[in-house]
Protein backbone atom coordinates (compact mmCIF):
# COMPACT_ATOMS: atom_id res chain seq x y z
CA UNK A 1 0.00 0.00 0.00
CA UNK A 2 1.67 3.35 -0.85
CA UNK A 3 2.19 5.64 1.97
CA UNK A 4 0.66 9.40 1.56
CA UNK A 5 2.05 11.76 4.24
CA UNK A 6 -0.41 14.87 3.61
CA UNK A 7 0.68 18.49 5.47
CA UNK A 8 -1.56 21.13 5.66
CA UNK A 9 -1.19 24.49 7.45
CA UNK A 10 -4.43 24.50 9.50
CA UNK A 11 -5.49 26.06 12.73
CA UNK A 12 -8.61 23.90 13.16
CA UNK A 13 -8.77 20.46 13.95
CA UNK A 14 -7.00 18.81 11.33
CA UNK A 15 -9.53 15.62 10.72
CA UNK A 16 -7.90 15.16 7.20
CA UNK A 17 -4.39 14.79 7.64
CA UNK A 18 -4.98 12.81 10.98
CA UNK A 19 -7.17 10.60 9.40
CA UNK A 20 -4.80 10.03 6.34
CA UNK A 21 -2.00 9.58 8.47
CA UNK A 22 -3.64 6.72 10.74
CA UNK A 23 -5.01 4.68 8.28
CA UNK A 24 -1.38 4.72 6.59
CA UNK A 25 -0.23 3.11 10.24
CA UNK A 26 -2.36 0.83 10.53
CA UNK A 27 -3.47 0.01 6.62
CA UNK A 28 -7.05 0.50 7.81
CA UNK A 29 -10.35 2.00 5.85
CA UNK A 30 -13.22 2.88 7.09
CA UNK A 31 -15.88 0.19 7.89
CA UNK A 32 -18.44 0.41 4.87
CA UNK A 33 -21.61 0.31 7.25
CA UNK A 34 -23.67 3.42 6.65
CA UNK A 35 -25.90 5.15 8.68
CA UNK A 36 -29.38 7.03 7.70
CA UNK A 37 -28.21 10.92 6.92
CA UNK A 38 -25.28 10.30 9.57
CA UNK A 39 -27.85 11.18 12.38
CA UNK A 40 -25.99 9.20 14.67
CA UNK A 41 -27.33 8.17 18.35
CA UNK A 42 -25.57 10.85 21.03
CA UNK A 43 -24.63 8.38 23.14
CA UNK A 44 -22.52 5.69 20.60
CA UNK A 45 -22.25 2.16 22.71
CA UNK A 46 -19.74 1.13 20.17
CA UNK A 47 -16.22 1.16 19.36
CA UNK A 48 -13.42 1.86 21.72
CA UNK A 49 -11.84 5.19 22.75
CA UNK A 50 -8.55 5.25 24.34
CA UNK A 51 -6.92 9.00 25.32
CA UNK A 52 -3.17 9.23 26.55
CA UNK A 53 -3.13 5.62 26.91
CA UNK A 54 -6.16 5.05 29.20
CA UNK A 55 -9.56 3.16 28.08
CA UNK A 56 -12.14 5.64 28.27
CA UNK A 57 -15.71 3.84 29.57
CA UNK A 58 -18.46 3.58 26.73
CA UNK A 59 -21.07 4.89 25.90
CA UNK A 60 -19.07 7.83 24.02
CA UNK A 61 -20.47 11.41 23.84
CA UNK A 62 -18.59 13.65 21.45
CA UNK A 63 -19.50 17.15 21.49
CA UNK A 64 -17.60 20.61 20.73
CA UNK A 65 -17.09 23.36 22.94
CA UNK A 66 -15.52 26.80 21.38
CA UNK A 67 -14.07 24.76 18.38
CA UNK A 68 -12.48 21.91 20.77
CA UNK A 69 -13.59 18.55 20.22
CA UNK A 70 -14.80 16.34 23.87
CA UNK A 71 -15.58 12.61 24.00
CA UNK A 72 -17.19 11.84 27.58
CA UNK A 73 -16.23 15.34 28.58
CA UNK A 74 -11.89 14.81 27.92
CA UNK A 75 -10.82 16.99 25.62
CA UNK A 76 -9.11 15.34 21.91
CA UNK A 77 -8.36 18.34 19.84
CA UNK A 78 -6.36 21.50 20.55
CA UNK A 79 -7.58 25.31 21.43
CA UNK A 80 -6.35 27.81 18.20
CA UNK A 81 -3.81 29.46 20.94
CA UNK A 82 -2.34 25.91 21.34
CA UNK A 83 -1.63 25.52 17.82
CA UNK A 84 -0.28 28.86 16.08
CA UNK A 85 -0.50 32.54 16.81
CA UNK A 86 -2.04 33.71 14.08
CA UNK A 87 -1.59 37.37 14.68
CA UNK A 88 1.93 36.83 14.58
CA UNK A 89 2.34 34.85 11.32
CA UNK A 90 4.20 36.05 8.13
CA UNK A 91 6.17 38.38 10.22
CA UNK A 92 9.68 36.55 10.10
CA UNK A 93 12.30 38.53 8.68
CA UNK A 94 15.27 36.50 9.16
CA UNK A 95 15.83 34.35 6.92
CA UNK A 96 16.01 30.39 8.66
CA UNK A 97 19.65 28.67 8.63
CA UNK A 98 19.44 24.89 7.55
CA UNK A 99 21.26 23.31 11.17
CA UNK A 100 23.61 20.47 10.34
CA UNK A 101 22.41 17.65 11.05
CA UNK A 102 18.89 17.63 8.88
CA UNK A 103 19.54 14.89 6.70
CA UNK A 104 16.26 13.74 6.09
CA UNK A 105 12.80 14.66 5.36
CA UNK A 106 11.51 13.48 8.67
CA UNK A 107 14.32 15.23 10.56
CA UNK A 108 13.50 18.79 8.21
CA UNK A 109 9.98 18.64 9.12
CA UNK A 110 10.27 18.47 12.81
CA UNK A 111 12.94 20.02 13.71
CA UNK A 112 12.26 22.84 16.20
CA UNK A 113 13.89 26.10 16.71
CA UNK A 114 15.00 27.81 20.03
CA UNK A 115 11.40 29.28 19.78
CA UNK A 116 9.65 25.93 19.55
CA UNK A 117 8.51 26.30 16.01
CA UNK A 118 9.24 23.93 13.48
CA UNK A 119 11.86 25.27 10.56
CA UNK A 120 9.27 24.47 7.95
CA UNK A 121 6.67 26.79 8.91
CA UNK A 122 9.78 29.30 9.54
CA UNK A 123 10.83 29.03 6.10
CA UNK A 124 7.04 29.56 4.76
CA UNK A 125 6.64 32.34 7.18
CA UNK A 126 9.75 34.12 5.81
CA UNK A 127 8.89 33.64 1.88
CA UNK A 128 5.28 34.80 2.23
CA UNK A 129 6.32 37.51 4.48
CA UNK A 130 8.58 38.98 2.36
CA UNK A 131 7.81 38.24 -1.14
CA UNK A 132 4.78 38.19 -3.14
CA UNK A 133 2.21 35.08 -3.66
CA UNK A 134 3.74 33.46 -6.68
CA UNK A 135 6.89 34.09 -5.69
CA UNK A 136 7.29 33.07 -2.20
CA UNK A 137 5.72 29.75 -3.34
CA UNK A 138 8.55 29.42 -5.92
CA UNK A 139 10.92 30.04 -3.43
CA UNK A 140 9.34 27.38 -1.40
CA UNK A 141 9.38 24.77 -3.70
CA UNK A 142 13.06 25.60 -4.99
CA UNK A 143 13.99 25.46 -1.13
CA UNK A 144 12.40 21.66 -1.00
CA UNK A 145 14.23 20.99 -4.54
CA UNK A 146 17.92 21.93 -3.22
CA UNK A 147 17.44 19.99 0.20
CA UNK A 148 20.16 17.20 -0.43
CA UNK A 149 17.94 14.50 0.92
CA UNK A 150 15.26 15.40 -1.93
CA UNK A 151 15.90 13.36 -5.39
CA UNK A 152 12.72 14.92 -6.82
CA UNK A 153 9.73 16.83 -6.97
CA UNK A 154 6.74 16.74 -9.64
CA UNK A 155 4.06 19.25 -9.39
CA UNK A 156 0.71 18.19 -9.52
CA UNK A 157 -2.40 19.80 -11.23
CA UNK A 158 -4.02 21.12 -8.41
CA UNK A 159 -1.13 22.23 -7.41
CA UNK A 160 -0.01 19.94 -4.70
CA UNK A 161 3.61 18.86 -5.03
CA UNK A 162 5.42 15.35 -5.07
CA UNK A 163 8.47 15.15 -2.48
CA UNK A 164 10.84 11.83 -3.41
CA UNK A 165 13.55 11.43 -0.90
CA UNK A 166 17.10 9.55 -1.39
CA UNK A 167 15.72 7.00 0.90
CA UNK A 168 11.83 6.49 0.01
CA UNK A 169 10.81 5.79 -3.39
CA UNK A 170 7.26 6.62 -2.01
CA UNK A 171 6.77 10.41 -2.06
CA UNK A 172 5.56 12.82 0.54
CA UNK A 173 2.68 15.22 -0.49
CA UNK A 174 2.55 18.84 0.07
CA UNK A 175 -0.80 19.99 -0.66
CA UNK A 176 -1.64 23.39 -2.51
CA UNK A 177 -3.13 25.13 0.38
CA UNK A 178 -0.15 25.24 2.85
CA UNK A 179 1.77 27.34 -0.03
CA UNK A 180 -0.99 29.93 -0.57
CA UNK A 181 -0.92 32.67 1.89
CA UNK A 182 -4.21 33.71 1.25
CA UNK A 183 -6.07 30.73 2.08
CA UNK A 184 -5.17 31.97 5.63
CA UNK A 185 -7.99 29.82 7.99
CA UNK A 186 -10.69 32.04 8.62
CA UNK A 187 -13.16 31.21 12.33
CA UNK A 188 -15.72 29.77 9.67
CA UNK A 189 -13.19 26.84 8.39
CA UNK A 190 -12.28 26.17 12.22
CA UNK A 191 -15.74 25.58 13.25
CA UNK A 192 -16.52 23.53 9.79
CA UNK A 193 -13.14 21.14 10.36
CA UNK A 194 -14.39 20.58 13.89
CA UNK A 195 -17.97 19.44 13.16
CA UNK A 196 -16.61 17.64 10.16
CA UNK A 197 -13.79 15.56 12.46
CA UNK A 198 -16.91 14.73 15.25
CA UNK A 199 -18.92 13.70 12.55
CA UNK A 200 -16.19 11.22 11.48
CA UNK A 201 -15.35 10.13 15.09
CA UNK A 202 -19.01 9.24 15.66
CA UNK A 203 -19.02 7.39 12.67
CA UNK A 204 -16.27 5.41 13.42
CA UNK A 205 -17.43 4.68 16.73
CA UNK A 206 -20.59 3.57 15.40
CA UNK A 207 -19.02 1.25 12.92
CA UNK A 208 -17.01 -0.56 15.93
CA UNK A 209 -13.74 1.15 15.40
CA UNK A 210 -11.24 2.64 17.96
CA UNK A 211 -10.16 5.87 17.97
CA UNK A 212 -7.07 6.50 19.78
CA UNK A 213 -5.52 10.01 21.35
CA UNK A 214 -2.73 11.33 22.92
CA UNK A 215 -1.66 14.76 23.89
CA UNK A 216 -4.75 16.41 22.17
CA UNK A 217 -3.97 14.59 19.04
CA UNK A 218 -5.18 11.73 16.77
CA UNK A 219 -2.52 9.41 17.39
CA UNK A 220 -4.28 6.23 15.48
CA UNK A 221 -7.99 4.79 14.48
CA UNK A 222 -8.79 1.32 13.77
CA UNK A 223 -11.73 0.13 11.62
CA UNK A 224 -13.71 -2.80 12.95
CA UNK A 225 -11.14 -5.82 11.59
CA UNK A 226 -8.17 -3.97 13.35
CA UNK A 227 -9.73 -3.14 16.02
CA UNK A 228 -10.29 -6.92 16.80
CA UNK A 229 -7.00 -7.29 16.72
CA UNK A 230 -5.53 -4.24 18.32
CA UNK A 231 -8.14 -5.77 21.38
CA UNK A 232 -7.65 -9.60 21.43
CA UNK A 233 -3.32 -9.46 20.38
CA UNK A 234 -2.22 -6.06 20.42
CA UNK A 235 -2.82 -4.35 23.62
CA UNK A 236 -1.76 -7.67 25.68
CA UNK A 237 1.67 -6.97 23.24
CA UNK A 238 1.96 -3.64 24.72
CA UNK A 239 1.42 -4.46 28.33
CA UNK A 240 3.39 -7.65 28.17
CA UNK A 241 6.04 -6.30 30.62
CA UNK A 242 8.74 -9.53 30.25
CA UNK A 243 8.89 -8.00 26.27
CA UNK A 244 11.19 -4.77 25.79
CA UNK A 245 10.26 -2.14 23.49
CA UNK A 246 12.09 -3.33 20.35
CA UNK A 247 9.99 -6.83 21.20
CA UNK A 248 6.67 -5.21 21.08
CA UNK A 249 7.22 -3.64 18.01
CA UNK A 250 8.38 -6.35 16.16
CA UNK A 251 5.16 -8.13 17.36
CA UNK A 252 2.77 -5.46 16.24
CA UNK A 253 4.77 -5.32 12.91
CA UNK A 254 3.96 -9.25 12.37
CA UNK A 255 0.46 -8.41 13.28
CA UNK A 256 0.08 -5.59 11.18
CA UNK A 257 -0.42 -2.87 13.53
CA UNK A 258 2.47 -1.24 13.01
CA UNK A 259 4.05 -0.28 9.41
CA UNK A 260 7.48 -2.14 9.12
CA UNK A 261 10.58 -0.49 9.46
CA UNK A 262 13.80 -1.08 9.99
CA UNK A 263 14.25 -1.20 13.74
CA UNK A 264 17.68 -0.24 13.20
CA UNK A 265 17.25 3.71 12.19
CA UNK A 266 17.19 4.69 15.45
CA UNK A 267 15.36 8.35 14.22
CA UNK A 268 12.44 5.96 13.08
CA UNK A 269 12.48 3.97 15.89
CA UNK A 270 12.18 6.35 18.45
CA UNK A 271 8.47 7.70 16.67
CA UNK A 272 7.52 4.55 16.34
CA UNK A 273 7.91 4.01 20.47
CA UNK A 274 4.05 5.96 21.21
CA UNK A 275 2.64 2.86 19.76
CA UNK A 276 4.12 0.50 23.08
CA UNK A 277 3.18 3.06 25.30
CA UNK A 278 0.93 1.05 28.36
CA UNK A 279 -2.75 0.79 28.38
CA UNK A 280 -4.46 1.38 31.74
CA UNK A 281 -7.25 -0.91 31.29
CA UNK A 282 -10.80 -1.55 33.63
CA UNK A 283 -12.97 -4.25 34.46
CA UNK A 284 -15.59 -2.31 32.16
CA UNK A 285 -13.23 -2.84 29.38
CA UNK A 286 -12.35 -6.63 30.24
CA UNK A 287 -16.30 -7.45 29.97
CA UNK A 288 -16.91 -5.61 26.98
CA UNK A 289 -13.66 -7.53 25.14
CA UNK A 290 -15.34 -10.91 27.30
CA UNK A 291 -18.79 -10.16 25.39
CA UNK A 292 -16.96 -9.01 21.56
CA UNK A 293 -15.11 -12.55 21.32
CA UNK A 294 -17.97 -14.70 22.52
Amino acid sequence: MKLFITIFLFTGFLSTAFITKAQDDVYGTPSPVKHKKNNYPRKIKTGFVFIDGKYIDAPYKIKIKKNVIYINDIPVSRKIDEIIDYNKIYKTKKKPILPTGINSWDKFINYKTRKGRKLFFEYLYYYYGNFPENEAKSKMIELIGSLPFVKNIDINDNGSINIITIDDTIPFILNNPILKKSERTKQSDIEKGSKRSAKIFRKWLFNNGTLIFKNKNLFNLYNEEKTKIYLNEGIPIINDTTLNNKEKLIKLMDIGLVRKINLNDQHRFNKLLPNVDKIEINNNYKNRINNINK
